[in-house]
């Protein structure tokens, strides 16, 4: 039995499990696309305060097109006499959750410290047996899709691509955009890591970190996963001293530099993406009124 949180982890899964599969999955462009190292991309000069927003609002799909994909999907295994357990709509895209650490307010420290509350909806997701994702995922032996640019792979016979062909027109155009959201901007979400005002930054929560609380540790990505003392007040002199650097201001700053960069280089695929997301929208209401 297979389980997984969400849709979208479900499609990490796949795209990731079947570009990694060589037999019969042709996939070109892999070698090359996203061959572009985040220490090659630059941050726009005159960075666009609203960069992620356009990218969250780029990528996020509305609940009625990421509905009639699970509908799509479950008339394909129906077909077969297969079942599948429709997912409930995932959130909008969040582009600042590609970035570790994850925001942490003094608040949400208090609270949670660094465990990040589970919704009832994701602990009680139902199981999917295997033939239904045998038959979900396909074969990559009898053919794969893929787009050229774009990382990823799904196999042909799927009712992955079946499902993609239904809602976006095409399983390339499904591919591309579902593929696009795990891919395109990773580079430049990357490259924020590799910046020298990052690394102020983390220099002064560094500072604030031992100044102010007596610890001693690099990053707040190794503060997580801390095992030296009790997480909980550790997330909360995180928080605190994060809050005192103003890191997610900072943070955010210079993320909207790099996905400026990113929506300059990319306005080709960008406007593809625009159209198949555009597409999945507008056949969203036929397929859901079959269901």
């Amino acid at each position: 039995m297979v389980k997984r949180s969400s849709i979208h982890k479900i499609l990490v899964a796949v795209l990731v499990s079947a570009s990694l599969v060589g037999c019969g999955v042709s996939n070109e462009t892999d070698s090359t696309a996203g061959s572009e190292s985040s220490v090659d991309i630059k941050a726009a000069s005159s960075p666009d305060s609203q960069a992620i927003e356009k990218v969250n609002t780029l990528f996020s799909m509305a609940p009625a097109a990421q509905q009639a994909k699970e509908v799509a999907t479950a008339q394909c295994l129906q077909e077969q006499n297969l079942t599948w357990p429709q997912r409930p709509t995932s959130q909008s895209f969040s582009i600042r959750s590609q970035l570790s650490p994850s925001p942490l307010s003094p608040e949400d420290a208090q609270q949670y410290g660094y465990q990040t509350p589970t919704t009832n909806v994701e602990q009680n997701l139902p199981a999917i047996d295997d033939a239904s994702w045998a038959a979900y995922m396909g074969n990559p032996e009898n053919g794969g899709i893929s787009v050229e640019g774009v990382p990823g792979a799904i196999a042909a016979d799927g009712c992955l691509a079946q499902s993609y062909k239904a809602v976006f027109g095409s399983a390339e155009a499904g591919v591309l955009f579902e593929s696009g959201i795990l891919n395109l901007p990773l580079p430049y979400v990357n490259a924020v890591k590799e910046d020298e005002r990052y690394s102020d930054l983390i220099g002064l929560w560094r500072t604030c970190m031992k100044d102010h609380h007596g610890v001693e540790i690099d990053n707040p990505d190794l503060a997580t996963i801390d095992t030296s003392m009790d997480s909980h007040q550790l997330a909360i002199y995180d928080a605190q001293c994060r809050q005192q650097v103003n890191f997610e201001e900072v943070t955010t700053d210079i993320l909207n530099a790099y996905l400026t960069t990113f929506l300059a280089d990319n306005e080709g695929v960008i406007d593809q993406l625009t159209q198949a997301k555009r597409i999945a929208e507008k056949n969203a209401p036929e397929i859901l009124s079959k269901s």
